[in-house]
């Protein structure tokens, strides 16, 4: 091991085996090691005041099995009576107009580009863009107050706010962008709850506390999936959806046809 000090340097460095003890400013290009066993150590802070590219759009860096690309790992110290602990924060800024421009705190893709590798018949694995678990392990107690999650979404404004009439304000948006004409033989939902084999049921599939200041549910009018027009006073019931107002079970019953006008 040779340690060097470093105050200043301008030009391309090429690194192996260097331990920097007081500030280190590169104006240049800075390689680090010459192979994938090779690990760089920070102890301390690390700012970056550019972009930071792990990989490329067009030229992405080879993952293998078990491995991640980018490992962000902490363990909250005890006893944190106020505040927010963030294992990652991702903050995009908007305070400028912005007229036509998407602005995404985070964009998770998981691409499967079937046309330039092997990838174009995928098994029983998952494909996803983002996935929030939340985990337990040992003796744990959920008190009174606590809220537990795998995903939190909120919304929160300043009364400044003006949503305008065409405008969409939501906690969650769930957008299909697949094509008009893909084949679907198989299961296609907007939200789709499931459980682990052996796993418990969930006790209700959407709770709603008193958070709804107009409908719990608004469809469009279609006139063929929904219709708010056609009657009848003669409709077959053909089963039910349990459903669960304040404390109370009640029950929607289902027709066996759809009404006619």
């Amino acid at each position: 091991m040779v340690n060097y000090r470093f105050g200043w340097h301008s030009g391309a460095l090429k690194c192996k085996n260097i331990t920097v003890e007081n500030d280190m400013t590169i104006e240049g290009d800075l390689t680090f090691g010459d192979a994938s066993t090779d690990t760089l150590t920070v102890n301390g802070a690390a700012a970056f005041n550019s972009t930071a590219s792990h990989g490329t759009f067009a030229s992405p860096t080879t993952v293998i099995k078990d491995v991640p690309l980018v490992m962000v790992s902490g363990d909250v110290i005890a006893d944190q009576t106020s505040g927010e602990v963030k294992g990652l924060w991702v903050r995009a800024k908007v305070s400028k107009d912005q007229p036509a421009t998407s602005v995404l705190g985070v964009e998770a893709q998981c691409r499967v580009n079937g046309a330039a590798s092997a990838a174009a018949t995928l098994g029983q694995g998952q494909f996803t863009g983002i996935w929030a678990y939340w985990e337990q392990s040992g003796t744990t107690a959920l008190n009174s107050g606590c809220l537990a999650s795998a995903a939190s979404c909120t919304v929160e404004s300043a009364a400044t706010l003006t949503v305008d009439s065409g405008a969409v304000l939501a906690g969650v948006v769930v957008d299909s962008s697949v094509s008009g004409s893909a084949t679907i033989n198989g299961t296609f939902d907007g939200i789709y709850i499931k459980k682990a084999a052996g796993a418990l049921d969930f006790v209700s599939g959407i709770e709603m506390t008193d958070c709804i200041s107009s409908e719990v549910f608004k469809f469009a009018d279609d006139g063929t999936v929904c219709n708010d027009a056609n009657a009848t006073g003669s409709a077959t019931t053909a089963g039910y959806l349990t459903v669960k107002v304040g404390s109370a079970t009640r029950y929607i019953w289902l027709a066996s046809a759809a009404p006619t006008a």
